[in-house]
C-alpha cells in the first residue's frame, strides 16, 4: 500500500494522498502511547465507601466498577 486517505472535516471529499515509511512508523508510536496512556488512565478519587454518601450518586456503578477493577481487594 503506497497511498492514503484523509478526509479534512472542512473538505467536501476526502483527498488521497502518498505515504513513507517514516510517517507509518511515526503515527504507529504515537498510536502506541495514546493506547498506554489509556490503559493508565486518569488517577482516581479514593474511594468514600460510605452508604450513605454514595447512595444517590449518578456515577455510582461506574465508580464502584472502576475501584474494583484497578484495586482489587
Amino acid at each position: 500500500m503506497t497511498r492514503g486517505v484523509l478526509w479534512y472535516l472542512a473538505a467536501a471529499r476526502p483527498e488521497v494522498v502518498r505515504r513513507s515509511a517514516g510517517e507509518v512508523a511515526a503515527l504507529l508510536m504515537q498510536r502506541n502511547r495514546l493506547a498506554a496512556a489509556l490503559a493508565r488512565g486518569p488517577p482516581l478519587p479514593p474511594l468514600l465507601r460510605s452508604e450513605r454518601a454514595c447512595a444517590g450518586c449518578f456515577q455510582l456503578a461506574s465508580c464502584a466498577l472502576l475501584h474494583k477493577v484497578r484495586w482489587p481487594p
